[in-house]
């Protein structure tokens, strides 16, 4: 069987495989923060326990560089891959030689009654006129077939050999990831050795082979993709969609001279306070006891970071330009509930006043306080906790109840307080779960202040003394004017 080239089932192929990369990288994103989580447990305290933990946090932080070069190689070949395919059509080697074959037999026809029909001509003399018009007629046809005929071999001729140059193109593909993904077996190997004492080491071969793939990733000066991705398990296109472009420009100049390999805790402690600083609403950031402290303008800590949950904070805390926070969100609904402008801003007038846009406001001992992580242990231990969460403030223990075991579902109990999980929650809501009749008829209320006011008492249904309707629509009409400016 010769080659044969289908775009669409490579496409799709390149579709299916890019979205198992993204499985992959959401699986080993939280996989250091899980380990500093570890490195920094006091109450694992002893010489032995230190070693292990410092030598699990060395071998694991070079897994996670491993399958994050790993990831980023098979991309930067899935691209090469779909580029290669833009513009290519179905090509199957044996029908094209077939063809080939067909056609070249029908150009040896044709030129083969040219001949005869030219030597007839010979004794054009001895024919009459009608004959002689007719063999000059045949001559030109068998011509005109003869050409159109070489025309079609060109063109089948110049797609075989555009086969041939796709196979050569696309041979050397996803050839480094191998010995890449060997190396990555081994280092899994030595840390399963370092937790349960069972097996035996692989050597140090892998820890090369694993530091020469990123220090060749590293050329192309991806420090940051990786940082973002592995030590804080967020995405930088996630990140840059909110915080913008200037500030990962900031980030990507105050990291410029850092390596991936070998980042030490003071690095990254240096690395994350310049984050923190720059991302969240507070006066100054500090470190004590391992852990970052936000600080208002007195100094007071108002909360503290540990360092596992330096990104899922930066995507959460606190949004320096509210805005931000605001586009995002209308961005988001826009999307996702296909519905008018007036719409998106009657809903997000509603949130502005319910949490101010924060997914961890909760309205219990601590009103004004627009950070209470607290809250989700408290819900996480079965507390029968009062008052609302998050940013439409869910309440009712039905719908709280459903966002904390679809939070659990992603995989732990802090997406109870993410953003996305609470927008994603909300779309399911409005749209398939029992906010759905509720929301079609929303979708009638083209008017803003109608729809504001339809969503506070049909959707929302604050406390009537709580409602502030007047600031709800008043809110709504801004973010609509806003929504209307930027487009």
């Amino acid at each position: 069987m010769g080659l044969v080239l289908r775009p669409s089932e490579m496409e799709s192929g390149v579709q299916q495989i890019r979205s198992e990369l993204n499985n992959m990288r959401d699986g080993y994103s939280g996989v250091m923060q899980a380990v500093l989580g570890f490195s920094g447990n006091e109450a694992l305290q002893s010489q032995s326990w230190n070693r292990a933990k410092e030598r699990i946090q060395e071998i694991h932080q070079c897994i996670v560089q491993g399958m994050w070069a790993a990831q980023t190689l098979v991309e930067k070949d899935l691209d090469s891959l779909e580029a290669s395919m833009d513009g290519a059509e179905d090509l199957d080697e044996d029908e094209l030689f077939m063809q080939i074959k067909n056609l070249t037999e029908e150009c040896e026809y044709y030129e083969f009654m040219i001949r005869m029909y030219q030597s007839m001509q010979v004794i054009e003399n001895f024919l009459k006129p009608a004959i002689i018009s007719s063999i000059a007629y045949q001559i030109v046809q068998y011509q005109k077939l003869l050409k159109q005929t070489e025309e079609e071999l060109d063109l089948l001729k110049t797609k075989l050999q555009m086969l041939f140059d796709k196979a050569d193109e696309t041979s050397g593909l996803f050839q480094e990831i191998s010995a890449l993904l060997d190396a990555i077996d081994c280092a899994i190997n030595d840390a399963m050795f370092y937790i349960t004492g069972q097996g035996k080491l692989s050597g140090e071969k892998w820890k090369i082979e694993i530091s020469e793939a990123v220090q060749r990733l590293e050329e192309k000066d991806i420090f940051m993709e990786y940082y973002f991705a592995c030590e804080l398990g967020v995405s930088l296109e996630a990140f840059q969609g909110m915080y913008g472009e200037k500030l990962v420009s900031e980030i990507q100049e105050y990291t410029k001279d850092y390596s991936i390999q070998g980042i030490s805790d003071l690095q990254r402690q240096e690395i994350n306070l310049f984050i923190l600083e720059k991302c969240c609403d507070c006066s100054s950031v500090r470190v004590e006891d391992g852990k970052y402290q936000l600080c208002n303008v007195s100094g007071k800590a108002m909360c503290e970071v540990p360092p596992e949950e330096v990104g899922a904070t930066v995507m959460n805390r606190a949004f320096a330009n509210k805005d931000i926070k605001i586009n995002y969100i209308a961005g988001y609904l826009k999307e996702k509930l296909q519905i008018e402008d007036s719409q998106v801003a009657a809903i997000m007038g509603n949130m502005q006043m319910e949490s101010g846009f924060s997914p961890l406001k909760w309205q219990g001992e601590s009103p004004d306080d627009l950070y209470n992580p607290e809250y989700i242990q408290l819900y996480a231990d079965g507390i029968n906790t009062s008052g609302g969460w998050g940013l439409v403030q869910w309440t009712y223990s039905s719908r709280k109840r459903g966002l904390y075991d679809y939070a659990v579902s992603k995989g732990n109990t802090s997406y109870f307080g993410d953003m996305d999980t609470q927008l994603e929650y909300l779309v399911y809501e409005l749209t398939e779960g029992e906010c759905k009749g509720l929301f079609e008829k929303f979708k009638e209320k083209k008017d803003v202040v109608e729809a504001t006011d339809y969503f506070c008492d049909d959707i929302e249904i604050p406390n009537k003394e709580e409602d502030r309707k007047t600031e709800r629509e008043k809110a709504a009409k801004v973010i609509l004017e806003n929504i209307e400016k930027n487009k």
